[in-house]
Formats: structure tokens, sequence, C-alpha cells
């Protein structure tokens, strides 16, 4: 999580991400339901994700992981051009094989700067 570097109030962005990345914003994600995004949350609020959400915290804990599927890899690439593919994916259209390729292709583009 940052803030843009030319937005237009950075110093509000910073406030908003300190109060939602606190143990409090924390608590309040997952009081509804949210995975929490940081590491400062008391064991005893995951509780309430219930157990599947416990089960996936431990292996977190054991193996680590990432705040987010697409958290490793730039936002032009993950958000805008992955999230449609695996939507089409899921929904029959395409397979994970022709996924993986339309991905590798369009991340060559993307590393090249001709995407």
């Amino acid at each position: 999580y940052g803030v843009p570097a030319h937005a237009p109030n950075p110093t509000l962005g910073e406030d908003f991400l300190k109060v939602v990345m606190s143990e409090a914003g924390q608590a309040n994600s997952i009081a509804a339901g949210a995975m929490p995004s940081t590491d400062n949350v008391p064991a005893s609020y995951y509780a309430r994700l219930g157990p599947i959400v416990g089960q996936e915290i431990s292996f977190i804990k054991k193996y680590g992981g990432q705040i987010g599927w697409t958290s490793g890899a730039p936002g032009g690439l993950a958000q805008q051009y992955v999230d449609p593919l695996v939507q089409a994916m899921l929904g029959g259209t395409l397979t994970p094989t022709q996924v993986a390729a339309k991905v590798q292709t369009h991340f060559l583009a993307f590393k090249s700067g001709k995407s």
C-alpha cells in the first residue's frame, strides 16, 4: 500500500493508511469478514473468521504468503490484465494453459516496455 507520488493530499493519504493498517483498522476488517492485511493483529481475532480461514492463516504463518494474489506483480499486469483472464477461465471460456500463455506473452511485452 502507498500514496501516489502526485496525490492531491498526500498527508491525508498517509493518515488513511495509518488508520487502515493499524491493529484497530485490521480488527474492523476482520469483524466484517475480511482477511487481515498486516501481521499486527492478535491471534485471538482470527477465531472470528472461522476454522477454514484459521487453516489458511496457519499455512501462511508456516510457509509465508503475499497480501493479495496479485501483489507480487505490477498493477497494470495483475489487476487490469490478469483478473479478466482468470474470470474467463472460471467462466469456462479459457483453459489454465491459455491463461498462462496470454499472461506470459503480455508480461514479456510489459517488461520490454512495448505494452
